[in-house]
């Protein structure tokens, strides 16, 4: 299945829904999934005022080897 964003319009309809209804039932109303439900009720923050991260979200592991080690051992 493709990828399809989840609008501000589709978080307002789940938590509008969340009064009367459950999470299964309001998150299959708003047509996302569960685990995208859990994600709103954990931050309620609406996707366009989000920070979207790109980029490396982890630590090189050869950043302290790399200058002084491996780069030595390249042809030049």
């Amino acid at each position: 299945m493709a990828y399809k964003p989840i609008t501000d319009q589709q978080v307002r309809l789940y938590m509008f829904d969340l009064q009367n209804h459950s999470q299964r039932t309001s998150a299959a109303r708003a047509e996302f999934s569960e685990r995208n439900a859990r994600r709103f009720d954990a931050d309620p923050t609406l996707p366009s005022n989000r920070n979207i991260v790109h980029g490396p979200t982890v630590a090189n592991p050869l950043s302290g080897f790399w200058e002084d080690e491996l780069l030595p051992l390249t042809p030049d």
